[in-house]
Order: C-alpha cells, then sequence, then structure tokens
C-alpha cells in the first residue's frame, strides 16, 4: 500500500482547487495546478508548486478540456488527478480515462458516478434498496402523452426535473394541470441547453421541505460509514447559501432512519471515496425521501469536518491509496455546532446578478475558518461560478454558533466587488433562521420578509448613518495625524483661529441614491450632535472604537454607539480615500460614502447636477429658490473668493430640487 501521493492533479480552480492545495502540501504532496486564460494570475495558481496554461477562458475549452488535461497530467508526471467540485468530478468518461492513463481518480468508481449521474436509474436503484423515494415517475417513456399520464397518477403540485443534470436546471414546480404543457417544455429546453439531454422524471412536490444530507465514507472493502448530517435548507432557485452540521431540528428516531438510509444507499452502489446522499424531509420532520447522491466532495464538507475533526480531503487521499476506514462505532462522535455561509461576488440589491471587478482589499476575521479563492489583486471575471469563499465557524451549540456567524460576518469586507455579504447577515439574524422555519423553498417565496435593500428613508438606516457619522468625527479625531493630535489644526470640530467653533458640515451619499445628502455635526466634549439644523438634531455617543485585526491594509474597529436611548453594537470594517465607509449596525450592513462639504463631491460623485464651489468662499446673494425652473447658464448665486466675486451658473436646464446654502455661508 502507498504511503501517500508525490504529486498530485487538481483539475480545478477557485475556493475548491485552494482548498484542496491545502492539504495536499500539509501532507507533503507536489500540487500541479491547471488554469485558464482568464484564470492565470488567480490564488490558486500562486498556491500550487507548479501551474499550466490549458486554454481560453471558456469552460470548454479550459477546465472541461479532458483531453489537455490528462496531457498536462502526462507531461508533469502526475500520480493522481482530484476533479474538486463541479466541472469534470461527475464526469463518469473522464474518470475512466484517468485509471486507462494509470493515473488515480480520486473518486468513486466511473460505474457508480453513470449510475446516480441518471436521476431515473439512481431513483430505481435506491428503490431495490429500500431507501425512501417520493412517489413519481423515472421511466422510459418521454412522450407528452405518456408524461401528462403519469403526471395525473403522482397528482399536482409535482415537480419536473431534467434526468441527466442538476443544480436547479431543468426544474419546474407543477401546482396545477392548466400549467403542465408550459411548465414541461420549459424544463425540457433548460435541459437540454444545459445536459445535452431533455429527458426528465416527475417527482410529487413535497410543500416546505427541508433539505438535509448524509456525509458518507466507503472504501474499497465495501464498508460505508457517515459522517452525520447536514441541513441545507436555506436555498435560492435551489443553490444552498447556508449550511449546518447537525440538523439540531431533526428529531432523533428521523435522523438515525435517514443515516441508515445513506449508508444503505452507498452500499447499493459500493461505494467509494467521500459523496453525499441527499433528502427531503417533510415538514413534520418524520418522513424523508431520497433526493439524489452527489458522487464528489460537496462544497459544504467543512460543516461536517469542524463537528468531527476529520479532514475529509486526506480521507480521499487514503481511500484512493486503498486505506480501510473504520467501522461506524469509532468514527468520532458529533462534537458542537457548525455553520458555514457561501460569500459570492453578486448584487442582493439587483436580483442577485453576478457581479464581477478586481478584489482591491480583503478582510476576515480572526479565528474563523475561511476558505477563500480570491486574495487582493485578483480580478473575479463572468466566466465561472460567483462563489469566491466560504466562511466556517463552531461552537459548542447553535446558539453560540449562530452568534459566532453573526460577529464573523460583520468583520468580512470585500473592496472592489460587490458581494452577498450584507444578505448573508440579514439571513443569518433573521427569527425565521433561529427557528428552523427556512424551508428550501422560504427564500424564494418570502425574501423580502429577510431582506431588504438599503433605504436612505427607513429608520434603521438613519441610526446607522448616525452611527457612521459618530465614528467618522471620532476617527478623524483620534487617527490622523497622530503626531499632532493634540494640535487645534488637526481636529475636525470645526475650531478657527481667534473665533468661536462651528459645526461641521459632512456631505453622505447612499447605495440607493445618486444625489447627495447633507449632514451638520456639533461636538462638544461628551457627545457628537448630528442633524439637518439645530432643531432636528440628535445626540450621538460613541464609546471608542477598539481596533480588532488589520488585514492588508483594511480598518476594522468595533464600537457602542448611544443615540436617542438606542444602543447599538457594531463594527467598520473598511473606510477607504474616497469617503466609502463599510459598516455593520446590529449585524446589518451598511455602506455609506461620507466627506467634508469642502472637500466636493468630485472624488466620487460624477452627477453635474450638482453645482460645486470652484474654490472656497463666501455666498453673497442667492439668485435661485427651490422648485424654480431654470435654464442653462441662468445665475444661480454670487460668491466672493480672494476678494473677487464669482458668478455661479446653471451647468443645464432643470429645477432647482436642493439648496444646500444661504446667504452669508461659507463654502
Amino acid at each position: 500500500m502507498t504511503t501517500m501521493f508525490d504529486r498530485l492533479l487538481i483539475a480545478n480552480r477557485g475556493e475548491i482547487a485552494c482548498r484542496i492545495t491545502d492539504t495536499a502540501q500539509r501532507l507533503g504532496i507536489h500540487v500541479i495546478a491547471v488554469y485558464s486564460t482568464a484564470d492565470q494570475n488567480s490564488r490558486h495558481v500562486r498556491m500550487a508548486n507548479e501551474a499550466h496554461w490549458i486554454g481560453d477562458a471558456s469552460p470548454n475549452a479550459s477546465y472541461l478540456n479532458q483531453d489537455v488535461i490528462l496531457s498536462v497530467a502526462r507531461d508533469t508526471q502526475a500520480q493522481a488527478i482530484h476533479p474538486g467540485y463541479g466541472f469534470l468530478a461527475e464526469n463518469a468518461d473522464f474518470a475512466e480515462k484517468v485509471i486507462a492513463a494509470g493515473l488515480t481518480f480520486i473518486g468513486p468508481t466511473a460505474q457508480t458516478i453513470r449510475q446516480m449521474g441518471s436521476k431515473s436509474r439512481a431513483k430505481a436503484l435506491m428503490e431495490h434498496a429500500k431507501v425512501p423515494i417520493l412517489p413519481g415517475y423515472h421511466g422510459d417513456d418521454q412522450t407528452d402523452a405518456g408524461l401528462l399520464k403519469e403526471a395525473e397518477k403522482i397528482g399536482f403540485p409535482l415537480m419536473i426535473k431534467a434526468q441527466a443534470g442538476g443544480g436547479g436546471k431543468g426544474m419546474r414546480i407543477i401546482k396545477t394541470p392548466e400549467t403542465w404543457t408550459e411548465g414541461l417544455q420549459a424544463a425540457r429546453r433548460e435541459a437540454m441547453n444545459a445536459f445535452g439531454d431533455d429527458a426528465v422524471i416527475l417527482e410529487r412536490y413535497l410543500e416546505k421541505p427541508h433539505h438535509i444530507e448524509a456525509q458518507i465514507l466507503g472504501d474499497r472493502n465495501g464498508h460505508v460509514i457517515h459522517l452525520y448530517e447536514r441541513d441545507c435548507s436555506s436555498q435560492r432557485r435551489h443553490q444552498k447559501i447556508i449550511e449546518e452540521a447537525p440538523a439540531t431540528h431533526l428529531p432523533q428516531k428521523t435522523r438515525e432512519a435517514l443515516l441508515n438510509a445513506a449508508v444503505k444507499a452507498g452500499e447499493a452502489v459500493n461505494y467509494l471515496g467521500a459523496g453525499t446522499v441527499e433528502f427531503l424531509v417533510d415538514s413534520d420532520q418524520e418522513n424523508f425521501y431520497f433526493l439524489e447522491m452527489n458522487t464528489r466532495l460537496q462544497v459544504e464538507h467543512p460543516v461536517t469536518e469542524a463537528i468531527t475533526g476529520w479532514d475529509l480531503v486526506e480521507w480521499q487521499f487514503k481511500i484512493a491509496l486503498g486505506h480501510s476506514l473504520p467501522p461506524q462505532s469509532d468514527v468520532p462522535k458529533a462534537n458542537g455546532h457548525a455553520i458555514e455561509a457561501r460569500i459570492y461576488a453578486e448584487n442582493p440589491d439587483q436580483q442577485f446578478l453576478p457581479a464581477t471587478g478586481r478584489v482591491h482589499q480583503l478582510h476576515w476575521p480572526n479565528q474563523t475558518r475561511v476558505d477563500p479563492g480570491i486574495d487582493p489583486g485578483d480580478t473575479v471575471s463572468v466566466h465561472y461560478d460567483p462563489m469566491v469563499a466560504k466562511l466556517i465557524v463552531w461552537a459548542d451549540n447553535r446558539a453560540e454558533a449562530l452568534q459566532t456567524m453573526r460577529q464573523a460576518l460583520d468583520e468580512c469586507f470585500i473592496d472592489g466587488l460587490t458581494s452577498n455579504l450584507g444578505f448573508l447577515q440579514a439571513l443569518i439574524t433573521s427569527q425565521d433562521f433561529e427557528d428552523h422555519r427556512i424551508d428550501t423553498g422560504y427564500l424564494d417565496r418570502a425574501l423580502s420578509a429577510i431582506y431588504q435593500p438599503q433605504n436612505a428613508q427607513d429608520k434603521q438606516t438613519a441610526h446607522a448613518l448616525d452611527c457612521a457619522l459618530a465614528w467618522w468625527v471620532w476617527h478623524q479625531q483620534h487617527t490622523l495625524d497622530t503626531e499632532n493630535r493634540n494640535s487645534p489644526w488637526s481636529q475636525c470640530d470645526g475650531w478657527r483661529m481667534g473665533m468661536a467653533p462651528t459645526p461641521i458640515v459632512l456631505s453622505v451619499k447612499h447605495p440607493d441614491q445618486s444625489r447627495i445628502d447633507q449632514r451638520t455635526v456639533w461636538c462638544d466634549d461628551d457627545q457628537i450632535w448630528i442633524g439637518r439644523d439645530l432643531q432636528q438634531r440628535r445626540a450621538v455617543r460613541l464609546e471608542p472604537p477598539h481596533s480588532l485585526n488589520h488585514t492588508q491594509g483594511s480598518l476594522c474597529q468595533r464600537f457602542q454607539c448611544i443615540t436617542d436611548n438606542q444602543n447599538s453594537s457594531g463594527v467598520v470594517v473598511h473606510q477607504n480615500l474616497q469617503g466609502q465607509v463599510d459598516i455593520s449596525v446590529d449585524h446589518r450592513r451598511y455602506r455609506f460614502w461620507i466627506q467634508p462639504s469642502y472637500k466636493g463631491m468630485d472624488t466620487w460623485d460624477d452627477n453635474d447636477a450638482f453645482v460645486k464651489a470652484p474654490m472656497p468662499g463666501k455666498i453673497i446673494a442667492l439668485h435661485v429658490k427651490q422648485g424654480q425652473q431654470v435654464a442653462e447658464q441662468d445665475p444661480l448665486l454670487v460668491m466672493e473668493a480672494m476678494k473677487m466675486e464669482l458668478s455661479i451658473v446653471a451647468p443645464m436646464s432643470g429645477v432647482i430640487t436642493n439648496i444646500h446654502v444661504a446667504e452669508g455661508a461659507r463654502v
């Protein structure tokens, strides 16, 4: 029996390639990476011992090009290939080619991949193995008439699924007979586009089920064990978002039966390596039904590692080399509770559209496992999956794990890239998540109950802005120009030589609007006053923030803020030179742009509808009023600067919507 591989090729990219590299290099294995043109400077390439180009950015030209990958493996004298997940991980033909080339494939046999890759064949095998399956149809008659006949037997509502694939592609929920024809046609088109096969299966549709899956391992002796279950019910469009282990809401009787069924499923196909058996559990949490078997490592495997202490990638290597698994009785007992959050480059405020861009800075929390696929300087492109990192926490129990995850998400920051961090915070802090009320369809039917975009008009945002402004003033007073901190010239409190202090006027921009808002800040020894004017100002007291850690230039400070008797905890995770402040208040994320009005908005707003002072001066005449129609080049006001009067004219025709100055004001 070989002790361990010397040279391993990872046929993948991104976060999973980095994750596999971590374990391989810890074991002394020489890692060979492959990369496309779009990934030539990516993190997984930098981590590897050597890396080789395999084609253009398109997956078909690179990460799905079996012959090129095998050619690199031969040229680099690789002994084994790990496919990760996605791309070629569940491709039976590729597994066969790897074996035929004299290499070790880190995964199950091609026969098992083929059996479980067909939903109809998988259902038939599970039914024979006495694993509970949903009532449905997975036969060969794919005619419209034949499928309709089977649908009427099953009854509505039902689910149409692509026979050859997963990931939510080719799936339609049909609630009434009237929508059957349209739904079937749509599912077939999507299945053909995604998998080149328009065959479908039919299943009874469960209302509000939970998605519970079991991690299994199988060795070459036919021995299969389980490593407990995971709850993956938090999904959008059939894509998982947050996973946890174990599923604490599951009755013990149901748990034991489900885990036993998962082992039976693995034994039925002589499973080899690491795999996952997925089930749907009905709303009363007593009945469960086989969903599918994923013949690969899962994205959410770290939560299983956290509660067992086992490195699943290392066990994949051992099993591939012929090592035997221990009996189930010797498997470590599930310890504590673990939660994983998937961090995606996507915009929750724009229907979760994937986002692209260059990563300028990153900040990950201390003492928390992060499986990243990006580093500062990396670019997230349009070519691949938008998941950029996974955040994993562990604690003694679920309540503590939830709190740990909330704090960890507070401290995460990705500069230069729009992400779903704010959405993850909203989900993990929701009462429905805490109470296990998130079923697989919850976020698709009730998203607004969990997450709403930042709105400049709501009370929570107004309170968060007060916290951000108070922190901004504190930060200016205590961290800038530290050598001359006691000098009045270094203070941001409106001090003027020989004159009474004046308020600070700060300009604020929200993500949901292009116009600039203004707040006036008055400072005294004990607190800060913030408002639009003296009559509307509010008292804000900020406990001195303390720094958490600084990663690659980013700023992270935790604070307590009291305003209108509301005591809030928060974290400022970033401020950049353009005035962007990312702040998390009571575990909800906000973004503001804050600058002193005298600096102007040029560095972070290019809206020509704003009239900006060309230089410091005094307003001596105002010629317009709010709501007035003006034409281009109409005089708006007169200001005095450097002993000269300057007439400021309208840059375009329009209506005066806001006036932020008055005669006599200094700007």
